[in-house]
């Protein structure tokens, strides 16, 4: 398994509140996807969907550092 289904779900939410919120619910969605499947047995699906958790809280991770990265750009060059 590529991780625990609860750590993502942290990461998840903090995603969700700190970086970007469209992908942050997606990615909360996805974390508790994976934990009810985890929880029922169904190893398979739970991998599955815990990948796409980590999947869109990378892409939204990296994307509020490009985006913060823009605006520190923006912000100095108008000074």
């Amino acid at each position: 398994m590529q991780g625990s289904p609860m750590t993502t779900l942290i990461v998840s939410v903090l995603v969700l509140a700190l970086c970007c919120m469209p992908l942050g619910v997606v990615s909360v969605v996805f974390s508790a996807l994976a934990m009810s499947a985890e929880s029922s047995g169904d190893f398979v699906t739970a991998e599955r969907h815990l990948g796409t958790a980590h999947t869109v809280n990378t892409v939204a991770i990296v994307l509020g550092i490009v985006l913060i990265l823009v605006y520190v750009c923006l912000l100095g060059a108008s000074v």
